[in-house]
Order: structure tokens, then C-alpha cells, then sequence
């Protein structure tokens, strides 16, 4: 009894000193955070794209193609947005098969030879008034060749010319669809590898010698990251959605940005950056019909119809199928905003123009609708016969120009490339002059993705 009860206080010691060497140790031991907590390392690639546009996923195809990892960053607009809008432009090409078979039916007499890239080249300098890069325009002529078989690749043929008086203008076959080129391009786009992020970027970040090192990114979680890569190519659009920034001048009654999608984004970054900006000045305006509720408009392609009139809350009226193309928008930018109308026969109004039409049966129901006095309506708008009206805008489709680039897409600054920084589609300046030639959107993108995505692959692994 007397061995039991001398051992119960060593014993009791002995614990107390255990547990305070197990607290010591795990005070003194090393503290860590939890992983979750540590910022993300860098992430890094080759090449990357900003922008939605068919210019951008052409461009990363491309990339992908020449062997670079790309990613692609649409900044939250939806790809391939301005599909419709460039295939309905038709495409501007030489020496293709439909204008080679155009020749051959000419009679013999005529000795008609095939539309050469020559041709198109001095059709662009008369367009455009000579107001091109002479060095960007030679290497857009010399691409003309390759302009058909690269469309085509890409899952769509301009079989049609609609006039032969216009042999370098084709036209996609009746029944395309634009839609279903738009997802078959993003379907190859993706099936070639590359990364399409819906992080958004923030910055373009440099080295000290100004070469392009990488990406500022903000995810979805609002956190800050940095993508390393060696090329990045802007091809966000033109600045169609932004015009008061390049031009506060317009006349902004019933004005409005037809493309909404292409903020300018790429184009404000890079002037920003001291990058060369050039032919801000031009944009092309359209007829739109207008959705009263503002979320729909239709461009109007084809027109004027026969009897068919422009008026205004004020009792103003123009002979829409009389007038020209100037007297028709200062028409429309004097009235009254919101309140100028397309006057059209029912059976004169093409289908996809017709949702946007209401059908009044007298002049009381239409005045009531339009707010204001109404003018006297020649033949046939009886006042007893339904009248079709639509609402109407001037509407911004196209800004092309912008930053001014080499042959390669290289962007400029201060007359000179900077290493890494490429620019494909609407956003690029110098392709065109004073006004731009029928068919020349799609073919612009064509060649400038074309370039500057096998450029910018090229640098990212050289």
C-alpha cells in the first residue's frame, strides 16, 4: 500500500509534463493558411483572342491551326454575334469558280475574262478615294485568292452573284442560314483546342522593353488573375455601340447603334495606350425598322418599295421610293424623336420586315398611335383602306478603322509594331477609304484573322 500510494504523484507529473510538451510543441510548430486562401499562381498560355466577333473565333481557329494554345476571351458578348450581318454583306473576291464559270458562259464575241484580284484592287482604290495604307491594301490583294477556299473551309459557300455587272460581289446559295454557320464555327473553334473563358479581362500588361507579357483577369469570383502568354490579338468589333466617344457631332435624333454588342472596348483600351488611331471618322448608317418596345430592329436591306413613305408626328411626309439616300436620313434625324414612320402596301412588305408593321384601319387609330398631326396621304392610302405603319431609325451598322496595323495585323505605335500585340476584323484601320466596297466586311475579316491569328501563333512559339 504504502509503493502504491508514492507512485500516484510521479504518475500525475509525469502527465501534466506530457501535455505541456504537446502544447509547446504544436505552439511553436510552423502556422500555414489554407490553401484556399493563397492566391491562384499564374496561369499561362501562348496566344490569346478579346472578342466575340466571327473576326475573333476565325482568328483563334487560326491560332490553333498554326500551333498555339489559345484562348479566347468573348468579354460577355455572344460569339459569332455579327454572323448574320457579314454574310448578308455578301463577300468581295477574284478568280473564284463562280465568276470563272460566269466567263466561260459569256458569248464569244465578248471574250469575257474572270474578275482577277487587279480588278479588285483598283475597284478599292476608286471606292475608297486612295485613302488606304497602300501597304495594307497590296497585301490584302495579294490574299484575294485564298478568300474563297478559306470561307469554305470554314463550312459555307458564296455561290451566288447576284449581278454580273458586279462580278466581284457572291452572295451565299438561297436557304443559308446563318445561325447554323455561327454554331458550325464555334463547333470547330472549340474542336481545335481552343479555351474559351468567361473571365474578363481588365488590362494588357507589358514588359519594360513593351512587348506584351500577359493578361490582367478578373473571374467570376471578382478576384484579380494574371494569364502569362506571349501574343494577344484584339478583335472585339468596331465601336458601333459607343458613338458619342468617336463622334460627339452626330446627329443623334432618332439615332441609334444598330450592333450593339461592339462596345469599342479593344479600340478604347488600345488608344489609351498611346497605340496609332487612324479613319475614326467613317461609319454607315442605315434605314432600321424599330420595335416600339426597343428591343428588336430590322435592317433594311432592300428598298425602297414603290409607293412607300416617310412621315412624322409634324404632318411631314417623303416620298420614300423617290428620294436619295441623304434626303431620306436628314428626314429622319429632323423629326420629332421617336416619332417618324414607314408608310408601305401591305403586300409590299417582305416577310421579315412584316412583324414590325401595325395595320390601323383609319386616320383617327393611326394619330392616336403616333401622337400628332398626320399629312395627307397620296393614292392608294385611302382613308378608308388599312394603313401599315412601322416605327423608323437611323440606324450605325458599320464602324470600320480604327487602329492602324502592319501586313501582318501587327498593331502600331508610333508608326512602329508592338512586339506581341496584333489586331484582327472591324477594329483595324486602313483597309478602307472614303466608303466601303459591297462585300468587303466579310472579306476583310477573312484576311485579317487569317493573318494576324498565324502571326501572333508564330511569335507566341518562336
Amino acid at each position: 500500500m504504502r509503493y502504491s500510494r508514492s507512485i500516484q504523484p510521479v504518475l500525475v507529473v509525469l502527465l501534466l509534463v506530457l501535455i505541456l510538451a504537446a502544447f509547446i510543441l504544436d505552439w511553436t510548430r510552423p502556422r500555414t493558411q489554407p490553401v484556399e486562401a493563397l492566391p491562384p499562381p499564374p496561369r499561362s498560355t501562348d496566344m490569346a483572342v478579346i472578342g466575340a466577333t466571327t473576326a475573333a473565333l476565325l482568328t483563334a481557329l487560326q491560332g490553333a491551326q498554326n500551333g498555339a494554345q489559345v484562348y479566347l476571351f468573348p468579354q460577355g458578348a455572344e460569339l459569332g454575334e455579327d454572323a448574320a450581318f457579314l454574310l448578308a454583306e455578301g463577300l468581295a473576291a477574284a478568280g473564284t469558280p463562280p465568276q470563272r464559270e460566269l466567263a466561260a458562259a459569256s458569248p464569244p464575241e465578248e471574250a469575257a475574262e474572270p474578275f482577277s484580284p487587279a480588278d479588285l484592287g483598283r475597284l478599292l482604290r476608286e471606292w475608297g478615294g486612295n485613302l488606304h495604307d497602300p501597304a495594307l491594301l497590296s497585301a490584302f490583294i495579294q490574299f484575294v485568292p485564298r478568300l474563297y477556299p478559306l470561307l469554305e473551309s470554314t463550312g459555307i459557300s458564296f455561290t451566288y452573284i447576284p449581278d454580273p455587272d458586279r462580278s466581284y460581289l457572291h452572295l451565299p446559295p438561297a436557304g443559308a442560314d446563318p445561325a447554323a454557320y455561327q454554331q458550325h464555327l464555334k463547333l470547330k473553334v472549340m474542336q481545335a483546342g481552343v479555351i474559351i473563358s468567361n473571365d474578363r479581362v481588365k488590362e494588357l500588361l507589358f514588359s519594360p522593353q513593351g512587348e506584351i507579357k500577359g493578361l490582367l483577369l478578373l473571374n467570376s469570383w471578382g478576384r484579380e488573375e494574371v494569364l502569362r502568354l506571349r501574343s494577344v490579338v484584339l478583335a472585339d468589333g468596331g465601336y458601333s455601340g459607343n458613338l458619342l466617344r468617336w463622334h460627339p457631332y452626330l446627329p443623334y435624333n432618332n439615332l441609334v447603334p444598330y450592333r450593339t454588342g461592339q462596345e469599342g472596348w479593344g479600340l478604347s483600351l488600345a488608344a489609351e495606350l498611346g497605340m496609332d488611331v487612324l479613319q475614326t471618322g467613317f461609319y454607315r448608317r442605315r434605314v432600321l425598322l424599330f420595335d416600339p418596345s426597343g428591343e428588336k430592329s430590322c435592317l433594311l436591306l432592300s428598298g425602297p418599295w414603290e409607293q412607300s413613305y416617310l412621315f412624322n408626328n409634324r404632318g411631314q411626309l417623303l416620298a420614300w421610293y423617290a428620294a436619295d439616300t441623304q434626303e431620306i436620313f436628314n428626314f429622319i434625324h429632323a423629326s420629332p424623336p421617336g416619332a417618324v414612320y414607314l408608310l408601305a402596301a401591305p403586300e409590299s412588305i417582305p416577310a421579315v420586315c412584316a412583324p414590325f408593321f401595325r395595320s390601323f384601319a383609319d386616320r383617327e387609330a393611326l394619330a392616336e398611335f403616333c401622337g400628332g398631326a398626320l399629312p395627307p396621304f397620296p393614292p392608294p392610302f385611302a382613308a378608308t383602306e388599312p394603313h401599315a405603319v412601322a416605327p423608323v431609325r437611323v440606324g450605325v451598322d458599320y464602324t470600320p478603322d480604327g487602329l492602324a496595323i502592319t501586313p501582318r495585323g501587327e498593331v502600331k505605335r508610333n508608326g512602329m509594331a508592338v512586339p506581341g500585340l496584333y489586331a484582327a476584323g472591324e477594329i483595324c484601320g486602313g483597309l478602307h477609304g472614303a466608303v466601303v466596297l459591297p462585300g468587303m466586311p466579310l472579306s476583310e475579316t477573312l484576311f485579317l484573322a487569317a493573318v494576324a491569328g498565324e502571326a501572333a501563333a508564330h511569335h507566341a512559339w518562336k
